[in-house]
């Protein structure tokens, strides 16, 4: 393959058509609705025209998996399409596991909307420059004499592009972990508050009954103290009556 067709390739391809927010349905769809909007609008992205980018069963385990939010009467809306699409973009690159982790720890989705339309303006404006910068780096191996032939070029080119693209992937992946991390160290310590809490209500609930023990028994004790008091008050009377009795 000699530059030319490499340069004819690439001035082909592109994948600047996303899906904008307001070319999506804003009415409740079915499944098969959703299904076949998604496997139109997607079809830059197949490799073969008999590929299917997206199946019921794709989104069914998103759904058991807790990636996308469950559909109401089996009805999807416009902004869990919009769920459905961001992964789309993001599984070409990411394992489940870890959008399942950026969207618990990052995705606002009361504010779907909002983070869609910044994902398509940033990522439009970053790959604006990207042809350019695939002309770039050939022209670089065209002009360097270690390389002896077309078939040096072009391995070198598809190693140095897929070295790039595995730095980024790499380096996304370091930011999700983190993210995973810092929300586990969080929920740790919360759970930690919470249970000294619990503990300082169980302590202050125990000191409460002690207290209301202690209480009990000084009730008791006045009770007993009282009726000790009737008994001698009682005991005393009697033996007034008695001494009066004998006086007479």
């Amino acid at each position: 393959m000699e530059n030319k067709d490499i340069l004819n390739l690439l001035n082909n391809f592109s994948l600047d058509n996303n899906i904008q927010y307001n070319k999506i349905p804003n009415i409740a769809l079915y499944m098969e609705q959703v299904l076949t909007f998604l496997n139109e609008e997607l079809e830059q992205y197949k490799t073969n025209d008999d590929d299917k980018l997206y199946t019921k069963s794709m989104i069914n385990n998103y759904v058991k998996a807790q990636i996308l939010t469950k559909p109401n009467n089996k009805k999807y809306t416009s902004n869990q399409v919009v769920e459905i699409i961001i992964i789309f973009y993001l599984k070409q690159i990411l394992t489940i596991d870890d959008i399942k982790s950026l969207f618990d720890n990052t995705l606002d989705k009361n504010n779907i909307k909002n983070v869609y339309d910044l994902y398509l303006n940033y990522t439009t404006k970053a790959l604006s420059n990207t042809n350019s910068e695939i002309e770039q780096y050939l022209d670089l191996l065209s002009s360097d004499e270690n390389i002896k032939n077309d078939d040096e070029r072009i391995f070198t080119l598809i190693g140095l592009l897929t070295a790039k693209a595995n730095y980024y992937k790499l380096f996304s992946q370091k930011l999700i972990n983190t993210l995973r991390n810092d929300f586990e160290e969080k929920n740790k310590d919360n759970e930690k508050k919470s249970k000294e809490l619990a503990k300082q209500s169980k302590d202050a609930e125990k000191e409460k009954k002690e207290k209301e023990k202690i209480e009990k028994q000084k009730e008791k004790i006045e009770k007993q103290k009282e009726k000790c008091q009737k008994l001698e008050i009682k005991h005393s009377e009697k033996l007034n009556i008695n001494t009066n009795l004998k006086s007479e």
